[in-house]
């Protein structure tokens, strides 16, 4: 069990407990400022984006119906899915926001928080 375990919704209320993940967290606020390219993300920022990909996956009967470490594999990997964009983000000469390179440097940075959690590798690469 790791830190980011308390956050897997469960059922029968399926409840993300995004305060709570804020407050333990601090990576949360990163993702809160940075900004996305309103053509491809009309939601906003990359943290309003991370919470609904997770919500809809939340939200998704078969993700539920899965065993428990499957359901933690992939909320998991939706909640980390763009943590690298904070650290690749540019606005360009015209006004462009860009996150050249967001993937590679999201997976490095995703191993390391789940190494630190205390994820060992097997667990760890399939996220990362």
């Amino acid at each position: 069990m790791t830190p980011l375990d308390a956050f897997v919704p469960a059922g029968p209320g399926w409840r993300i407990d995004w305060e709570g993940l804020e407050r333990v967290f601090p990576w949360t606020e990163a993702l809160r400022a940075c900004p996305q390219d309103p053509l491809w993300h009309g939601e906003g920022d990359v943290w309003t984006h991370t919470r609904m990909v997770v919500d809809a996956l939340a939200g998704m009967e078969d993700w539920r119906a899965l065993d428990e470490a499957a359901r933690r594999q992939l909320f998991l990997a939706a909640l980390l899915h763009d943590i690298g964009k904070p650290a690749c983000t540019e606005t360009e000469s015209d006004g462009r926001i860009t996150s050249r390179g967001h993937s590679r440097r999201g997976e490095s940075m995703a191993r390391l928080w789940l190494w630190r959690a205390g994820m060992g590798p097997h667990e760890r690469e399939p996220i990362a």
